[in-house]
């Protein structure tokens, strides 16, 4: 029994680290479809790449607003929301992508090594515990902060769309 336990927590933090990889590889994609299409809709705007960077962001938001303003308040708050999950992705190596760390309040550390240090002591069931926690505490982190994304994008989304139909052919 203690053995299929210990496969689960094993199983969960390498779920849990797909996961995290996948999302930030896929706010890095979304990021640079939403300039993508900021360039379609608006393609006489010069320098939408700075759209990118968010210390350079603000300008071409307030140009983007005198032509739609819900265009480019969906589009700050979208990469607004993405800004931290692409300097994350950016930080770290494509071989080693995100390196989980457990923190507490007195240290942090790589939760696999220490469970496979402690899976067979006595203060496994404790660990075990913390960890299932830990894991629960990230997954609803990031529900919530997709949930944000995703209602961001769809009115980004749904104002280009308006843009375009109402655009004369």
């Amino acid at each position: 029994m203690e053995a299929a336990k210990h496969r689960r927590i094993e199983k969960a933090l390498a779920r849990v680290q797909l996961h995290v990889e996948t999302y930030l590889a896929r706010a890095y994609e979304l990021r640079d479809r939403a300039v993508s299409l900021t360039q379609t809709v608006f393609p006489e705007e010069p320098q939408l790449g700075a759209l990118k960077k968010p210390e350079k962001r603000a300008a071409c938001i307030e140009r983007l607003a005198r032509k739609d303003q819900r265009f480019a308040v969906a589009l700050d708050e979208l990469l607004g929301l993405l800004d931290d999950d692409t300097l994350l992705r950016n930080t770290h190596t494509h071989t080693n992508y995100v390196a989980l760390r457990l923190f507490t309040s007195e240290n942090n550390f790589d939760p696999q090594d220490t469970w496979d240090h402690l899976k067979d002591r006595p203060q496994a069931p404790v660990f075990r515990r913390l960890l299932r926690r830990a894991i629960q505490k990230v997954a609803v982190q990031y529900a919530v902060r997709i949930q944000g994304i995703c209602k961001a994008g769809w009115t980004l989304a749904d104002s280009a769309d308006r843009m375009i139909r109402a655009a004369p052919r």
